[in-house]
């Protein structure tokens, strides 16, 4: 029964890690690191990356501005928000954020 429970568990350590890691990827974070999360941290580690902003959607918006001629204050809100929009990161986000931040 002990060996059942284990192999649940790591199926579902495995699966969490897989998708943690291409939805990582698809943002334009690192895979590695947030592939570890979701396998350490399981369903709260794709809560997390599901939670943080997407960085190419951000660089495309920075290239959109800049070809439009935006200034450069317009620019460096796109890079530095004032306040962030609900639903970027909360609390969940910057947690996990803050275990695989590679700085």
């Amino acid at each position: 029964m002990m060996e059942i429970i284990f192999l649940v568990y790591l199926l579902t350590a495995a699966s969490c890690a897989l998708l943690t890691a291409t939805a990582a990827r698809e943002k334009g974070y690192n895979q590695s690191n947030w592939g570890i999360a979701g396998f350490l941290l399981g369903p709260l580690g794709l809560i997390g990356i599901a939670a943080r902003p997407d960085l190419r959607s951000r660089k495309l918006l920075r290239l959109i501005a800049e070809s439009q001629g935006a200034s450069v204050d317009k620019i460096s809100e796109i890079d530095n928000p004032t306040s962030p929009p609900i639903g970027e990161g909360g609390a969940l986000g910057d947690f996990v954020g803050a275990l695989v931040r590679s700085d």
